[in-house]
């Protein structure tokens, strides 16, 4: 603070510079390309989709209301 209690300004700008913001969008961009570049390619080791197709349901449960859970709490399921 200056002696007549003010204070002082910054000589500089907030935030980033123009350089800083260039070198973020290039290195945003190269990610970018790179997450399509993986979502296009499906992984070797996934099941394929005829195998998914053979699948049969095993079973099947409701889905559980609201008081499910106080029920297996409190021991009445």
């Amino acid at each position: 603070m200056e002696a007549g209690g003010i204070a002082n300004q910054p000589t500089e700008q907030a935030g980033m510079s123009a350089e800083v913001i260039q070198k973020l969008q290039d290195k945003a961009t190269v990610l970018t390309q790179e997450r399509k570049k993986r979502g296009r390619t499906v992984p070797e080791d996934l099941v394929s989709h005829d195998s998914i197709r053979t699948f049969h349901t095993l079973a099947s449960h409701p889905v559980c209301i609201s008081n499910c859970f106080l029920d297996v709490v409190m021991g009445i399921v």
